[in-house]
């Protein structure tokens, strides 16, 4: 008889649990008593030599200082929904390459995507990822109060160049946002686009478009979500952290909303349809299904749903093929 199974992927995943955020700040802890008692004996062995006894006293606090100092870097100044929603910001900075980010941190690409797809607001705190986007943001934050602090001492005149160049540059990037609104208010009228036809692009080609087209950087994620059709940006957090299934997400509206956006969008610049667009017209006909695909499969006695990229897999259980 058939059932249903959770899916089996390639590469298992790592089981997570919610645990403390001073996890860290503990075993560092614990490593600075065993410090100061080393620090203790070596003061008392030395006791016949006065000079010595105060260079270890020195060293001692300069040691004790360094610790603590540590451990005020690892604790967790934001929780981990926090943190996933500031990468995926970060993401859609313009000329940000999140495998450069990875690497310049020392994250796994394997450990981000785990992190990104966790739920709750403390879980994944036991994953490098959290840690070390952490520690990047923390740093962040204070380049731009250094960054706050050199501007305080700018004289007033190059105070007011700064601001007209800000604002120019705004009126820059409102202008290009306001023409490409302005390109799809035209096929909305002139081809009478149905908002509510097929789609052909599934969640990861529109999460790509989306990501793309926020690295332009000339409107802000409000502005974009309004324009689409008003999506609520906890849904719009949710389908971006969604995948990699073809369909993971497929059942919130931000995918077939911004879809449809960029839809009207390329029929207004008159760009070609893709190779991938066309395989996906021709496969489904009717467009794909707006039902969210968990990785759940009914399968029969014997057999297992297995991950393959973004698509799932049916094999005989105990004999996995790569």
């Amino acid at each position: 008889m058939p059932r249903k199974r959770q899916l089996d992927s390639e590469v298992e995943d790592e089981e997570f649990t919610v645990v403390s955020p001073s996890r860290k700040r503990q075993k560092l802890s614990t490593s600075n008593s065993k410090s100061t008692s080393k620090c203790e004996k070596e003061e008392h062995d030395s006791d016949s030599d006065e000079k010595d006894e105060n260079d270890e006293s020195d060293s001692s606090s300069q040691s004790d200082q360094s610790q603590e100092d540590e451990d005020e870097d690892e604790e967790a100044k934001w929780s981990c929904n926090v943190i996933r929603n500031r990468l995926l910001k970060l993401r859609q900075t313009p000329d940000f390459k999140i495998t450069a980010w990875l690497k310049e941190n020392g994250v796994n690409s394997n450990s981000y995507q785990r992190f990104m797809k966790l739920k709750g607001t403390w879980n994944g705190t036991q994953n490098t990822t959290f840690w070390a986007a952490t520690r990047y943001f923390k740093k962040q934050e204070k380049l731009k109060q250094k960054e706050k602090q050199k501007e305080k001492r700018k004289p007033a005149a190059q105070k007011k160049r700064d601001t007209a160049k800000k604002k120019k540059e705004k009126a820059e990037k409102d202008a290009a946002m306001d023409a490409i609104v302005r390109k799809i208010e035209s096929v909305e009228k002139k081809d009478d686009y149905d908002d509510n036809g097929p789609v052909f692009d599934d969640c990861n080609d529109v999460r790509k478009k989306i990501t793309n087209f926020m690295k332009r950087g000339i409107c802000t994620q409000s502005r974009f979500l309004k324009e689409i059709g008003s999506v609520q940006s906890n849904s719009y957090h949710k389908f971006m952290k969604e995948g990699p299934l073809q369909l993971a997400g497929a059942s919130n509206s931000t995918y077939y909303k911004a879809y449809h956006w960029f839809e009207k969008l390329r029929i207004a610049e008159k760009e070609a349809k893709s190779k991938k667009r066309l395989q996906n017209e021709e496969e489904n006909h009717d467009g794909f299904p707006l039902r969210h695909d968990d990785g759940r499969r009914w399968v029969p006695m014997g057999f297992v749903p297995v991950r393959k990229k973004d698509k799932i897999a049916v094999i005989p259980d105990g004999r996995r093929q790569t």
